[in-house]
């Protein structure tokens, strides 16, 4: 490790071709030097982390082949492509995100993990009347999903609390994104791309739900790796979280926008078939949803008769959007 520490400010465009090369030891200060140098660029930057992620790769790709061994440069730049490197690297102690979340006092079983999730999906929801009905939506859209796709009753049933759950991330976002009107802005989209990762790290210390807590991490995960935050690709992504994102999607797609209506059915099926074929969603899944559509949006339409009557409850008045 000392000799680590002795060359890491050792510029690769000065000592290439060094004898020290032969054992790794001057490979292994480059590296450590480029480690340190984006350390010493996060220092006093601000904006979202995927801003502050394209400005760092920036920097150091304007030194490849200089201050930087350019082989080491490039695989930086594979990481710094995926977007939780940036929120790992740039949050804070993770400890300071759960702290106030009470330990693990034993298993909560199924109720009332059932109703816990309803209460936290009310709290992230209940901010806009955009979203008031989404998490309540996707619970019952995902847990038919799940029952139609051949799952256990209680896999189904764990759906379920995920939709409730899957954007407890969101906290994150400020109302004035979600309820923008118009097309995000590249920053905006950034700063939305960070809940699926806050939802992971706010739920990790609660045991009961690690199963649940792995399916919402990755519900905006796409089957070809064009997804957010891991870049995952089909291999990595499991059923539960493919039923999800399709009822993320299909949810999202049936229901109201700050920037338009909601969708009719020959709208929605053609782009959930689109993203199917594109390799975005599960194409089984899709398939499920295409056919059994008319039992499905039943679903969604009870799951947001009963969710606006509450959100009109917790408004005290009758200002939600006429329900159709």
């Amino acid at each position: 490790m000392a000799d680590l520490v002795r060359y890491h400010h050792v510029r690769w465009d000065r000592d290439n071709g060094s004898e020290l090369r032969r054992d790794g030891t001057l490979r292994g200060g480059h590296i450590l030097h480029l480690a340190d140098r984006v350390a010493v660029a996060l220092l006093g930057k601000k904006g979202s982390p995927l801003e502050i992620g394209k400005q760092i790769i920036d920097q150091i790709r304007s030194e490849s082949g200089k201050m930087f061994d350019p082989e080491i440069v490039d695989v930086f730049r594979s990481l710094g492509g995926k977007e939780v490197f940036w929120f790992e690297v740039t949050s804070l102690n993770d400890e300071v995100i759960t702290q106030h979340f009470p330990p693990d006092r034993g298993s909560l079983g199924m109720m009332p993990m059932s109703e816990l999730a309803r209460f936290f999906s009310r709290v992230i929801d209940f901010r806009s009347p955009f979203t008031a009905t989404h998490s309540e939506s996707v619970s019952v859209v995902a847990e038919k999903l799940g029952q139609l796709a051949g799952l256990s009753e209680e896999e189904s049933r764990l759906l379920n609390v995920a939709g409730h759950l899957h954007d407890l991330g969101k906290m994150s976002v400020p109302v004035e994104i979600i309820e923008k009107p118009g097309r995000l802005t590249e920053q905006e989209y950034d700063v939305i791309k960070v809940h699926p990762y806050h939802t992971f790290y706010i739920l990790r210390k609660m045991p009961d739900l690690a199963e649940i807590r792995r399916w919402c991490r990755y519900h905006h995960e796409r089957l070809d790796g064009s997804g957010y935050p891991y870049n995952l690709t089909s291999s990595e992504i499991c059923l539960q979280s493919r039923i999800l994102a399709v009822a993320d999607v299909f949810v999202a797609l049936a229901e109201d926008r700050p920037y338009r209506g909601r969708m009719r059915k020959g709208e929605v099926i053609k782009i959930l078939r689109e993203l199917a074929r594109d390799t975005k969603l599960d194409a089984p899944v899709v398939a499920l949803t295409t056919q059994c559509y008319e039992e499905i949006y039943a679903c969604l339409l009870a799951a947001q008769r009963f969710q606006v009557q509450s959100y009109e409850a917790f408004l005290d008045s009758s200002t939600f959007p006429a329900f159709e």
